[in-house]
């Protein structure tokens, strides 16, 4: 009898970076970025006049994460998927890895979204 051959699949790599995560990587770390060093020099960001409801959210206890202004949490988030579209090559790694990272980070900013509504108001 003839022996039936298990086919793995083949895992896809890929030959250059994924510039399309590159770039919202990047454009999320550059906005992260300021909204970190504008935390650290306790002024509010463009755009956001000190008593307005941007200003009362960044100020508020939910303004910070174990010490670190949220922005920093963001900018590592941002981060990783930029480390991810550079270095991780292979095609089902590198879209597993960014969901991850991705759907972590849009958990966490539905919960503030929602701490700023029902919460501090």
């Amino acid at each position: 009898m003839g022996k039936k051959k298990n086919k793995q699949p083949v895992e896809q790599k890929m030959e250059r970076p994924n510039w399309t995560l590159i770039g919202l990587a990047g454009a999320g770390l550059l906005l992260t970025a300021y909204l970190v060093v504008t935390s650290w020099l306790s002024q509010p960001p463009l755009f956001c006049t000190e008593g307005s409801s941007c200003d009362i959210v960044q100020r508020s206890r939910w303004g910070t994460f174990l010490g670190l202004p949220t922005a920093l949490w963001g900018f590592l988030a941002y981060a990783s998927l930029l480390y991810i579209g550079i270095r991780v090559r292979n095609a089902g790694s590198q879209w597993k890895s960014a969901w991850t990272v991705s759907l972590i980070g849009l958990s966490y900013s539905v919960y503030l979204i929602a701490i700023s509504f029902f919460v501090i108001e």
